[in-house]
């Protein structure tokens, strides 16, 4: 089986074009590799490249293929949504929408009310803008090694060095360095880092700032795999409450994954934010949140 409209073009051949009209030559910069390949399709657990070689896919395009690629009922759902002609009707709400967002509800305790993003990246930033206007605070507090997106706000560097970083600090904060040019100072005057698992780090700051949010994935995934300790995350959500900040957990990989309920679910923790994401099965993603009480 080869999809592609014309056998005869070469991996090096679509990168030389692409290379031509895309910034960078990818569309994300998270997918340029080298060497560079070129994927045609994908069905279950293989994806091909253009010139028919095979591959098990463990990446899962970061993970929403939970059920593979092309899986026959997602596919056969969608092509049904799609010849019922359905549609965005850019005014009031509807059918679909209304019931995935109480499905999401009946499978996270901690989700009162929802909100729908086409991204991961747009839901944390309406965590933050949302934490922002309910506290009536600017700074935000992140996790060193952690990602939360693209945004301005979130984009700092994943694996900085330690020429960047300096000493491990504790409890203390590192300097927020910007993942790319563009980023305002005001910005990152208002970020601070601290290390994940590390409590007295995080009162430090949230003792010397007026903090709108803690911003953090339960399970850090960028740098390996870093699991909380135990305590950790209820900790997260106690000092936010002492502090009056919003805690604001970031499952976009997480949710649905360790659990239907998420990883709050494994740990027992009620977080006043939650941020989903990438769980389309056929590879587009959503951002969800949920509306909080206040904390304390």
């Amino acid at each position: 089986m080869n999809l592609n409209e014309n056998a005869n073009i070469t991996t090096a051949a679509i990168i030389r074009e692409a290379s031509q009209y895309i910034a960078g030559g990818v569309v994300s910069l998270n997918r340029k590799v080298v060497p560079g390949i070129v994927f045609a399709y994908g069905k279950g657990s293989k994806i091909y490249d253009v010139e028919g070689n095979e591959y098990i896919d463990y990446h899962a395009a970061f993970a929403p293929h939970l059920l593979g690629h092309n899986n026959a009922r997602v596919n056969e759902s969608i092509i049904k949504t799609i010849k019922s002609n359905r549609s965005l009707f850019g005014s009031g709400t509807n059918e679909l929408e209304t019931r995935l967002a109480k499905l999401l509800c009946d499978a996270v305790p901690s989700l009162e009310l929802v909100q729908i993003t086409n991204t991961g990246s747009e839901a944390t930033a309406h965590a933050i803008r949302l934490s922002r206007a309910f506290t009536g605070r600017d700074h935000i507090v992140l996790m060193l090694g952690g990602y939360n997106g693209w945004h301005n706000e979130v984009s700092r560097a994943v694996m900085p060095s330690p020429e960047q970083v300096g000493p491990r600090v504790s409890p203390g904060e590192y300097p927020f360095i910007p993942l790319s040019a563009g980023i305002p100072e005001s910005t990152r005057s208002l970020i601070h880092i601290v290390n994940f698992n590390d409590l007295p780090s995080l009162e430090y700051v949230l003792n010397r700032y007026p903090v709108a949010c803690v911003l953090t994935e339960p399970v850090l995934q960028n740098i390996g795999v870093v699991l909380p300790e135990n305590g950790y995350l209820q900790g997260i959500v106690d000092l936010c409450e002492k502090y009056g900040a919003i805690c604001v957990f970031d499952e976009v990989k997480t949710g649905f994954r360790t659990r239907l309920d998420g990883y709050q679910g494994v740990a027992g923790v009620k977080p006043h934010l939650s941020v989903f994401g990438l769980i389309d099965k056929n590879a587009d993603f959503s951002g969800f949140r949920m509306d909080p009480e206040r904390p304390g």
